[in-house]
């Protein structure tokens, strides 16, 4: 079973979104598997906008 990991600063979740980034450009996530990534990948990029929109 896989280990769970959870960056512990903001550079530590800006590698793991380049190393997801790397495995998709290097067809290394099948593709059969990528609309399950659509989800919460449209997600992030919500909730992104929205708290760069906050004052």
């Amino acid at each position: 079973m896989p280990v769970a990991f959870t960056p512990r600063d903001v550079d530590g979740w800006a590698e793991l979104i380049e190393l997801l980034t790397a495995r998709l450009a290097q067809g290394r996530i099948y593709k059969r598997d990528l609309p399950a990534l659509v989800p919460p990948i449209n997600h992030l990029l919500e909730v992104m906008e929205r708290r760069l929109r906050e004052r």
